[in-house]
């Protein structure tokens, strides 16, 4: 049983160390980060600055439509 632990415990050391959890600390990052920021910023920056403008407009379209 103590060598089953054992194992374990050295798989989960090799996973961690294979992950990169520490031994590529700057290939795992430039691959993440780039690719959540990047993703998710251009699509909170750009609704916002649409949606003033465009909130104007939008409201006649469906007054009219309506009467």
């Amino acid at each position: 049983m103590i060598r089953r632990s054992t194992r374990a415990a050295a798989a989960v050391g090799l996973a961690l160390a294979v992950t990169g959890c520490g031994v590529h600390p700057e290939s795992d990052p430039e691959p993440i980060p780039p690719t959540i920021p990047v993703v998710r910023p251009p699509s909170v920056t750009q609704e916002p600055a649409p949606r003033g403008p465009t909130p104007s407009p939008a409201p006649p379209p469906p007054g009219s439509a309506g009467s």
